[in-house]
């Protein structure tokens, strides 16, 4: 498998394949189906595994793959995938067996504002106002793979941010400001039913 660049593609635009039934299992789990995007984030793989976010005017989506295909993920990046829609953990993802590089440096979207994290804001790029640490003592600096830690919000609602040892904010002390605006991409790690 080759990473092919400058291919234009005939894709589907995200959100048909990422709606979810009650259970929050995707209705399109097991389509064949080639989607096209803007890359957010970083690749929270790395090596021999690629992992990132790919979002259009209408929705995201995570891609993950064994095979990185020679592509070495960044953010703004114009990709079209084909592959097959599968859940993991509750993350709606497509499994690729096939990835073009279209274009390089597209400019990223404002993030949408919300209030709560919600299937409608997984693999989105969103931003909430105004958290707050619950427990700096889960900030682990530098430690493992990645950490979570508690926020919350001015409601009194339980946000939960993943650093993964991708990004820069991993090596950080933990912030000491009191309250703050988080903005990043809306995921999903549940390993029970309902996915939700």
């Amino acid at each position: 498998s080759d990473l092919v660049t400058g291919v234009q593609t005939c894709a589907l635009p995200i959100y048909t394949v990422t709606s979810v039934d009650a259970l929050g299992v995707p209705d399109s789990i097991g389509v064949s189906c080639e989607l096209k995007g803007i890359v957010y984030g970083n690749d929270f793989q790395g090596g021999t595994s690629i992992q990132f976010y790919v979002i259009d005017n209408t929705g995201g989506i995570s891609v993950f793959s064994n095979d990185p295909f020679g592509y070495t993920v960044k953010e703004g990046d114009e990709v079209a995938i084909r592959g097959t829609i599968v859940q993991f953990s509750g993350l709606t993802q497509i499994s690729p067996d096939t990835l073009w590089l279209i274009s390089q440096n597209n400019p990223l979207k404002s993030p949408t504002v919300v209030t709560i994290l919600s299937e409608n804001t997984e693999s989105e790029f969103v931003k909430i106002n105004k958290v707050a640490f619950k427990d700096k003592s889960q900030w682990k600096t530098g430690m493992g793979t990645g950490f979570t830690v508690d926020l919350g919000d001015k409601d009194g609602n339980t946000i939960v941010m993943r650093v993964d040892n991708d990004i820069d904010l991993f090596n950080q002390p933990v912030p000491s400001y009191t309250w703050f605006n988080l903005t990043g991409i809306g995921s999903q790690f549940d390993n029970t039913s309902p996915f939700t």
